[in-house]
């Protein structure tokens, strides 16, 4: 009920709020009217959504609570075994490029005919398209990531600064090439 009340208050206030331009004191104090209204509002219907969600939540942190050793236990091994499988399906696909590159070598050289060469290459064992037993199956499939070789050669395009760490030290009074510290304005509303 008491959603519906403030949803046709506010609708009137949808308008004039978008309209409203603060030029000066005046218009200032209208906006402040209008935003402790409207956050009045938003307490209220804060107050009444807790009122049937503070009860639920209590008891989903319950369950929560109950499950999460055992599920974070099964994610820890799963996670475990999916590692174990991708390095060994990894290592098996690293150790096939390199064995082909040396049959393509000993191809061109003329040390392998071309029958030879392809018995050679149907010979390397390869990743497994699908791995099935009766739970289950897997399949491999490539990604890519990225693997960092020497982070002083990363362009600066690249590095994105730590703003929580450069505030800090700027307002400890470290000095800081290329920072400053900006003062703004934010709205604080008491109701």
């Amino acid at each position: 009920m008491k959603r519906e009340i403030i949803i046709k208050e506010i609708s009137p206030l949808l308008l004039k709020v978008k309209q409203l331009e603060i030029t000066d004191n005046t218009s200032l104090t209208k906006a402040t009217g209008y935003l402790s209204d409207l956050n009045s509002k938003l307490d209220s219907i804060i107050e009444d959504k807790e009122k049937i969600t503070k009860p639920i939540n209590a008891s989903l942190k319950e369950i929560r609570e109950k499950y999460r050793p055992i599920e974070t236990k099964l994610k820890e091994l799963i996670d475990l075994i999916r590692a174990k499988m991708s390095e060994y399906a990894t290592a098996l696909d690293a150790k096939r490029k390199a064995e082909e590159v040396k049959i393509e070598a000993k191809l061109e050289s003329g040390k392998l005919n071309v029958m030879q060469a392809l018995n050679k290459l149907d010979a390397i064992p390869t990743v497994p398209d699908n791995t099935v037993t009766d739970s289950g199956s897997v399949k491999f499939r490539p990604k890519n990531v990225l693997n960092i070789t020497d982070s002083a050669l990363i362009p600066r395009l690249y590095l994105v600064p730590n703003t929580v760490m450069l505030l800090d030290d700027l307002e400890q009074g470290k000095i800081i090439p290329g920072c400053e510290i900006k003062v703004i304005q934010i709205v604080y509303n008491s109701r």
